[in-house]
């Protein structure tokens, strides 16, 4: 009885994301306190919900995204292309892409020539997988281990000319501490240790998106999992030291504009200075789970 009670306690209280868009300005990491309107897509499925997206492409009529897809029923997620109206903001098409018995998420790319290089996240395995897709036959070609580490949402960037992979490690994923490893194809770097770990004086280390500049100074998305899983954005600068390596400078923090998805806003990226995507998440059940949530919080006390 105390079991069942348990499994309606959490189904009840059980979180929903979406995912919305908006039109990019420097003015959004400049300005202290501007953040664009955000059109939130519709007409996803309510069985399912779509988070950690990455804008693959966009036209003048069609925006397609990378995503984490999760299944209520399955209580996992793959990683599917997503195809949305660029006018109504209204899912089209969903297309799976990678499926496997663990969740999947945080589907970050980078491109070379026709080829898209896909790294979701799947920590628990213990390692961070690299697929090689095929933009014109649109499908998955050949799938290599790059590192072989816990790493959770994980991010491939350029610093100084070299390719390196950030991210934070399970099961410290929510903490202070961001790892960096070294990232080149053509050598074995699957078991090296990191370059660096930078620690942080809150919960900021986890990446929120791709690394972005600002005229010529680039910037981290993170996110603030002080008092829950990412509970806000927060924009960091990143400095060198005389040392050569890497510090991050707290300059902006932002909590979801959504009153419908106001429990965590903890994605960002931008597609070439055009637009940005980002994603918050509310209760599935709205008035239950904020009942729910008050209802607790009154006999923790």
């Amino acid at each position: 009885m105390r079991d069942r009670l348990k499994r309606l306690y959490n189904a009840l209280i059980a979180w929903r994301y979406s995912i919305g868009f908006a039109e990019y300005s420097d003015a959004i990491v400049l300005d202290k306190t501007y953040f664009p309107t955000v059109h939130w897509i519709k007409g996803a499925p309510r069985k399912r919900w779509f988070a950690d997206p990455f804008i693959l492409s966009i036209s003048d009529h069609e925006i397609e995204v990378l995503a984490e897809d999760y299944s209520y029923q399955e209580k996992k997620a793959r990683i599917s292309i997503l195809t949305i109206d660029r006018h109504s903001y209204r899912l089209k098409h969903i297309s799976p892409l990678i499926s496997l018995t663990e969740h999947l998420s945080f589907p970050a790319y980078f491109r070379k020539g026709n080829k898209l290089y896909i790294y979701p996240e799947n920590c628990r395995s213990g390692r961070l997988t690299l697929y090689e897709f095929d933009a014109d036959s649109r499908k998955l070609e050949r799938e290599t281990v790059i590192l072989q580490q816990p790493i959770a949402d994980a991010i491939i960037t350029e610093i100084d000319g070299k390719r390196v992979i950030t991210g934070t490690l399970y099961p410290d994923d929510n903490g202070k501490s961001l790892f960096v490893f070294p990232f080149d194809p053509a050598e074995d770097n699957t078991n090296a240790p990191p370059l660096q770990i930078t620690h942080f004086s809150d919960n900021t280390a986890r990446n929120a998106g791709q690394y972005f500049h600002v005229g010529q100074q680039l910037y981290r998305p993170a996110q603030c999992c002080n008092n829950r899983y990412g509970e806000c954005l927060v924009f960091q600068r990143i400095n060198k030291t005389d040392h050569e390596k890497m510090t991050m400078e707290d300059i902006k923090r932002i909590y979801s504009p959504s009153k419908r998805f106001n429990l965590s806003f903890h994605t960002f990226n931008i597609f070439h200075q055009e637009m940005l995507v980002v994603d918050a998440s509310g209760y599935r059940f709205r008035i239950i789970g904020r009942l729910l949530e008050s209802l607790r919080n009154t006999f923790r006390r």
